[in-house]
């Protein structure tokens, strides 16, 4: 690493680290209990989403003392998760300008504090995809969805991990280390999913490149609608009219021209017509654990109940949907990638990118065939597989949510224990669902190109029905 890199890396660490202290000692001062969660931010935190916006409507909380509330939830949460590279400096500032509107003026999401994945830009902050030549370029102008968000009322409050290039599913910064990212009652039960999950509960917006399965949201007790930037939270039924909310906002189609000016379609939100939901629950590539088949079943027997038409989907031709993905992640064999990381302190487990994407397409199709007739098939070398397998979503630009449905039980674990490993994909599936009795375990809402709003429907639906207990 260069030494003027060196340099403004440190820098960059050590005005991190006083800014995070001065905004502590803020904190604590105006608290008035020599404590960052004080009674009454404790009290803020436990307020469901929509309740939440509707005492900031009505005055009955200050956007200020939601927002200082967030902040010292986020302080508290970094201490054990590390999963905060940023704290937004003029947010303060925005939440004493939304106290100041008459109660007319405010918007729909007028007060909610936002956190916002590293990735994305915001005014005057770096945005560095986990690089340390990207280090003291601050984005010149918001993302479209900060925008956004800002012009409903919501409060953009702090930055999030996200993983170098975006491409890993454990989140390393060179700038920050590992980010740990558990259970709520467990730090030790995962390092992987989206970081900073516990303060995403309440109401968040990222990238998700990759869906996976079996993988958060859903584990990280947080519901989610993605597209390529998308929204979490605590409350299903919250993010499906935040969604539509930001859909519906006006500056949603002025900010970038190429997004299709389709206004919002309530109608098809709030339509009581009965629906034709497909559903699979296992596939042959990448079979699922005990306790996600039987999320799914109760999803279905959800929206049987809602009088919606359930149709089993066959198996589908997984491969050539993986054979599509990775054709269009390698597609210059990694050559954008080496110049990005040139110099860089490399995540170890992204080192597999840059040998994976250097082989020609033509040496593997040339040669794959020649394999099989020899050993049968080829073996899955790298657990990057399986979180290609609902990428594919991604791909045809399905908007897709995560949706969390019941608990893995011990019985569950038991079985996983038990499973006959035959190759890797198989013993993923034994590293996924270890030590997790107890977490989380979801399912995966998919709706055609444009359908955002038969999605939210299917979410907010889906939310009232199952009553899922946080």
């Amino acid at each position: 690493m260069e030494s003027s890199l060196e340099d403004r890396y440190r820098e960059h660490r050590e005005k991190v680290q006083a800014d995070r202290l001065a905004l502590e000692k803020e904190l604590i001062s105006c608290g008035g209990e020599d404590v960052l969660l004080t009674k009454q931010r404790r009290d803020v935190l436990l307020l469901q989403p929509s309740d939440l916006l509707l005492q900031l409507r009505k005055g009955e909380l200050s956007a200020v003392t939601v927002l200082q509330s967030y902040q010292s939830k986020a302080l508290d949460l970094a201490r054990s998760f590390n999963c905060i590279t940023e704290f937004i400096p003029d947010a303060k500032a925005w939440a004493e300008a939304l106290d100041k509107l008459a109660q007319d003026e405010r918007r729909a999401l007028h007060g909610l504090p936002v956190s916002v994945k590293d990735c994305i830009m915001v005014k005057g902050l770096d945005c560095t995809l986990g690089l340390l030549k990207k280090v003291g370029q601050p984005a010149p102008v918001d993302a479209d969805v900060v925008t956004v968000l800002k012009e409903l009322g919501a409060v953009p409050f702090v930055k999030t991990n996200a993983s170098q290039l975006c491409i890993r599913i454990i989140y390393f910064l060179a700038l920050a280390a590992r980010t740990l990212c558990g259970a709520l009652h467990d730090i030790r039960s995962t390092q992987r999913g989206p970081p900073a999950a516990p303060l995403r509960r309440r109401f968040g917006v990222g990238d998700r490149n990759r869906p996976r399965w079996e993988h958060p949201p859903a584990r990280q007790l947080v519901w989610s609608v993605f597209g390529t930037w998308g929204l979490m939270g605590k409350d299903g039924a919250f993010v499906a009219e935040a969604t539509k909310a930001i859909f519906s906002a006006a500056d949603f189609h002025a900010c970038d021209p190429e997004v299709p000016p389709l206004s919002w379609n309530d109608s098809v939100y709030l339509s009581k017509m009965a629906l034709r939901v497909g559903w699979f629950d296992s596939i042959s590539l990448f079979p699922s654990t005990p306790g996600v088949k039987r999320a799914v079943a109760q999803a279905v027997a959800a929206f049987e109940a809602l009088g919606h038409e359930v149709v089993a989907f066959p198996e589908q031709n997984w491969i050539e949907g993986l054979d599509i993905c990775v054709q269009l992640l390698f597609a210059d064999q990694g050559k954008f990638v080496d110049l990005l990381l040139d110099g860089e302190t490399v995540d170890e487990e992204l080192l597999w990118y840059k040998s994976f994407a250097a082989v020609p397409p033509d040496q593997t199709e040339d040669r794959c065939p020649e394999l099989q007739r020899q050993f049968g098939s080829v073996a899955v070398q790298h657990s990057f597989f399986s979180m290609m397998l609902t990428a594919i979503f991604n791909v045809m630009d399905y908007p897709a949510a995560a949706v969390p449905v019941t608990r893995q039980t011990q019985e569950e674990e038991l079985n996983i224990a038990n499973y006959s490993c035959t190759d890797k994909i198989h013993d993923l599936i034994k590293q996924n669902g270890r030590d997790a009795v107890g977490l989380p375990l979801g399912v995966q809402l998919v709706a055609l190109p444009y359908g955002e709003e038969l999605l939210c429907r299917a979410i907010a639906e889906l939310s009232n029905s199952l009553k899922y207990k946080y």
